[in-house]
């Protein structure tokens, strides 16, 4: 046999293998991980996102009131280990919600976890869940 028929035979060969075994490019390859990426996040819901939305609203005007309206209360101040209520939250909102943290928030894009929607900013998650059918703030964690 000459050169060329071996080279076609192992051409032949090797289109066949791709064919039978599904080997895939590296790029095909990527498209099912991303589709069960997808498939393995929970989608925010359109509520919760009509919430975040009069949320930032209130971030960006450093609407303490508004923003006592969105938070479950009494508030645990995991710092002081104090439950705050309303006028104490409003009382310590710049704290909680700083300049810089406001900026950071309205910028991010919410996350769905099974039961709550998380929001990093930095080194913290700001967590938000349903407290009595409707979407509060509810905790700060670490972003560890």
């Amino acid at each position: 046999m000459n050169h060329s028929k071996v080279l076609v035979m192992l051409v032949l060969t090797a289109i066949s293998c791709v064919i039978v075994c599904g080997i895939s490019t590296p790029s095909q390859a990527k498209a099912p991980a991303k589709q069960a990426k997808a498939a393995a996040e929970p989608a925010v819901s359109k509520e919760f996102l009509s919430f975040w939305e009069e949320f930032k609203a209130a971030l960006r005007k450093n609407d303490k009131n508004a923003l006592a309206d969105m938070t479950k209360l009494p508030y645990l101040d995991l710092i002081q280990d104090k439950k705050l209520n309303r006028a104490e939250f409003i009382a310590k909102s710049e704290k909680i919600f700083s300049a810089s943290t406001r900026k950071c928030l309205v910028r991010q894009k919410p996350v769905a976890d099974k039961d709550s929607v998380f929001v990093f900013c930095d080194d913290d998650i700001y967590i938000f869940a349903k407290d009595q059918g409707k979407y509060k703030f509810t905790e700060i964690g670490v972003n560890d």
